[in-house]
């Protein structure tokens, strides 16, 4: 199972015009990869979308599949992201000594 969070411009451009963008959307379709959204990827599928394509493609209608993607989704909270650490462990305790000198300075 691949879980995926598909950026605006990946739906945009799936919706609007043929290409990888809409392979990307028909693997979601066909469940082969399973899309995450928040709720402020939501809005901004919403919000830019829709405006753009009117804009772009004013024959397309981009509401049905946007329905789709809502509910078909799987809303999921946002989580903090922090600094990039390595996995492994000789590297950590690295980084780790360095933080500490770090911190001792200031």
């Amino acid at each position: 199972m691949i879980r995926a969070v598909y950026d605006c411009n990946v739906i945009l451009s799936g919706i609007g015009w043929n290409g990888s963008a809409r392979k990307c959307l028909k693997l979601a379709a066909e469940r082969r990869v399973f899309l995450f959204v928040t709720d402020e990827i939501l809005a901004e599928y919403e919000s830019v979308i829709p405006e753009t394509l009117a804009q772009e493609v004013p024959e397309v209608n981009p509401q049905p599949k946007l329905a789709w993607i809502k509910s078909k989704a799987r809303l999921v909270e946002p989580s903090p992201l922090g600094k990039r650490r390595s996995r492994d462990a000789k590297d950590e305790f690295i980084w780790r000594r360095r933080w500490a000198r770090r911190r001792n300075i200031s």
